[in-house]
């Protein structure tokens, strides 16, 4: 079930939150734990029933491991025991996601033909598996000693259905705390104003604006990867939309979950920052998937020596981290290189970061030469990632160098010529439109239109969590939820419903995941 199908916001969402609201009031927290927890799991069985099975099972594995985990216990083999657990729930994720990989790569070594596993790839599994390590490994260092929780409360940890699907990861110690604050406490019908607001923004971005930059690339890329060649103009403009369509498919996937949880009154952690105003790759890291990124960087980055052991081993143990990131991203050799480039790139960034720092600060001294730097960062930033999308997105090289050909070798006669036409529709909308004439907007004028209003969101407007004044801490004094913010909510959710209520819903790019 999606969260911008008519399924989930029409019925299964209102149905929960009314159960929710009933059962807190007439029967307490404990049912209500409970009550959330199997609704949860009807959410995630909606997809697959068979798969409840698989959820189930692991999450009764780790409970009964993180039992014996706790140091109180003072089993003799809690380290085994920790071991046992890790290895338990990679090779369990490694199964249903990387099975069929490794029967290629051998099939290929051999040169034979690879059988096809027909393994389906569980919902979730990378999701939850992550988050169950977490709690394994908190478990073993003592940092839930003080948090003693039931079996109801931690099915919900795992299952709570605004992160269950594509996160973000969340830890035990924070997300059980709060069950159990914010459920004792009587209702805050201003957090779930708040949470509302968000998620209608969250909607907004996914079903009008990435799913309609979805329409112009999801075509080009088809096209190339059936043998077409596209033109640099085509090559650029497919790229460039891809950017920027998964930067509001995540980014509208992250409200949403984080919008539903406040509905809630549970404050999940904020999973995604305007990751495109960063000026360097490892910033844009702390901004992209932040609770993913702080995973590998508290349960690999950190154990295998950090930046602890000098310059070289940190920069090794950064392409390490982020070349497991890629493959975590994907079952596909794509995913790795992509992973494995945002490493290197992130660890030259380290060694020329004295260099770049000397130099910024000179240009400092004057506000032209700050706005000279922070423009030259983000366009650096921008071209960075969106060259190395090209990888994360197609499976060959040859379509990859294709596309990289096309942005170097872009015709800037063709360019030019394309501006021009776009212009002159654009002039000629806007002269019918006073006129009050009828209209009919060319689809690659409708498409550079949603392409330069995207550009600006990213570039130039506060992100939701400015909008609001929201932070995972604030108080519910400092949060702005003014007419203005309301108005403004109101018109693109009305927006957001009539596009669900008149289209299908498209699968956010991380549930592939």
């Amino acid at each position: 079930m999606l969260f911008n199908s008519i399924e989930f916001i029409f019925v299964y969402l209102p149905l929960v939150f009314s159960g929710f609201l009933l059962c807190l009031r007439l029967l307490g927290y404990g049912a209500t734990v409970y009550l959330l927890a199997a609704l949860s799991l009807a959410f995630y069985g909606y997809w697959n029933p068979a798969y409840l099975l698989l959820i189930g099972g692991s999450m009764l594995a780790n409970y009964l491991l993180g039992h014996y985990l706790a140091p109180v216990r003072e089993h003799r083999h809690r380290s085994a025991l920790l071991a046992f657990g890790v290895v338990f729930n990679l090779l369990l994720l490694g199964y249903f996601k990387y099975s069929q990989m490794l029967v290629d790569a051998a099939a290929y070594v051999a040169s034979r033909q690879a059988p096809d596993l027909d393994i389906v790839l569980p919902l979730a599994i990378s999701f939850f598996t992550f988050q169950q390590i977490a709690y394994l490994v908190d478990t073993y260092q003592g940092k839930l000693q003080s948090i003693e929780g039931t079996r109801a409360e931690y099915a919900l940890f795992v299952t709570f259905f605004p992160q269950l699907i594509a996160g973000p990861i969340v830890h035990y110690r924070r997300i059980v705390p709060q069950f159990r604050s914010s459920w004792l406490a009587p209702f805050s019908w201003h957090e779930f104003a708040i949470g509302l607001s968000i998620f209608l923004i969250g909607l907004f971005k996914k079903v009008a604006i990435a799913d309609g930059l979805g329409e112009y690339s999801i075509p080009l890329f088809e096209r190339l990867e059936d043998g077409y060649t596209l033109t640099s103009p085509e090559a650029f403009g497919a790229l460039l939309s891809y950017t920027l369509e998964i930067y509001f498919d995540f980014s509208g996937y992250s409200d949403m979950a984080l919008g539903l949880g406040r509905m809630f009154g549970i404050r999940l952690p904020i999973n995604f920052y305007s990751p495109y105003k960063s000026t360097s790759v490892r910033e844009y890291w702390r901004r992209w998937n932040i609770t993913l990124s702080a995973f590998f960087r508290d349960y690999v980055y950190i154990p295998l020596g950090g930046s602890r052991k000098g310059e070289l081993r940190s920069n090794l143990n950064t392409v390490i981290v982020m070349t497991l990131s890629g493959l975590w991203h994907g079952a596909g050799w794509n995913f790795v290189v992509w992973g494995f480039l945002h490493g290197c790139v992130m660890a030259t960034e380290r060694v020329l970061t004295p260099a770049k720092d000397g130099v910024f600060m000179q240009l400092g001294r004057w506000w032209i030469g700050r706005l000279f730097t922070r423009v030259l960062g983000r366009v650096y930033l921008f071209a960075m990632i969106m060259m190395l999308f090209a990888v994360f997105r197609l499976t060959t090289l040859d379509d990859m160098l294709h596309i990289w050909g096309g942005i170097v070798h872009l015709d800037l006669s063709s360019a030019r010529e394309l501006f021009a036409a776009f212009s002159a529709e654009n002039q000629r909308l806007w002269e019918r439109t006073l006129q009050g004439l009828s209209t009919n907007l060319d689809d690659n004028v409708a498409w550079a239109n949603l392409l330069i209003i995207a550009f600006a969101v990213v570039l130039f407007m506060p992100n939701t969590y400015q909008i609001f004044n929201v932070e995972e801490d604030s108080d519910e004094k400092v949060q702005r939820l003014t007419w203005w913010n309301a108005a403004i909510v109101g018109l693109l959710g009305a927006w957001a419903v009539v596009v669900v209520l008149s289209s299908t819903a498209r699968e956010f790019i991380y549930f592939a995941f």
